[in-house]
């Protein structure tokens, strides 16, 4: 081989070990229900936020924000049952829990929900929630994850990309309810939160150290170079 040819074939190894590899950067904790990026739980309606550093552009260039948020419910639901007859109250935990994008653009949306019954006795005559006819059901709860959310419109990676922070919004709506005979009395204290788990992918260009081998080519070829040079 031509000493020309040879530092060719050096210089394209060392061009190759040059390449935009794809890496990823995430917050919050997996899986999303117990995510520490999270609202809390707070007392139904509310509107609170997720916040969560923006991708440093120093890295690289971000390709996709991938987002699994997830919705909880919480619900105390206390009643009496006012009939004449032996009769089965269900009470649901229910809430609609939503994330969007800071200009209220909506990214995700769970209805977490969760049910319990039981059969009460005729009316006792007293409304405590208790004795024969009435019943407290305490931490009916739910949690659901949405589909993950993939963004990769040029919009959305704008959004994401820069100095600071990005703060998404999160509603929390209570839709609790007491189902049963048609006279009952009851009270309801519904909590939710909401809380995500957030990947950033994106290409950085990563260049490796040179192989001894792939060097010693590189210097052979030159070597190859300069006596020809000298010939000339």
């Amino acid at each position: 081989m031509s000493p020309f040819r040879i530092a060719l074939a050096a210089a394209t190894v060392l061009v190759a070990s040059t390449a935009a590899q794809a890496a990823t950067v995430s917050y919050g904790t997996t899986p999303a229900s117990t995510s520490t990026l999270t609202t809390g739980l707070q007392t139904t309606n509310f509107t609170s936020s997720i916040t969560l550093p923006k991708f440093n552009t120093a890295l690289g260039t971000l390709t996709s924000v991938a987002i699994d948020f997830a919705g909880s419910v919480t619900s105390t639901i206390r009643f009496e049952s006012l009939d004449a007859s032996a009769s089965t109250v269900t009470g649901t935990a229910a809430a609609t829990v939503t994330l969007t994008r800071p200009n209220a653009s909506q990214l995700a949306v769970v209805l977490p929900t969760n049910t319990r019954s039981a059969t009460e006795a005729a009316f006792d005559g007293v409304i405590d929630f208790g004795g024969t006819s009435g019943d407290i059901f305490s931490n009916v709860s739910g949690t659901v994850t949405a589909p993950t959310v993939t963004l990769t419109s040029a919009s959305d990676l704008t959004l994401f990309s820069g100095a600071g922070s990005i703060v998404l919004p999160v509603t929390g709506t209570g839709s609790s309810t007491v189902t049963g005979p048609g006279n009952v009395v009851s009270q309801i204290n519904t909590q939710a939160s909401g809380s995500a788990f957030v990947i950033y992918t994106y290409a950085a260009a990563l260049t490796s150290v040179p192989e001894p081998a792939s060097m010693a080519l590189l210097g052979a070829g030159l070597a190859g170079l300069g006596l020809l040079r000298r010939r000339a």
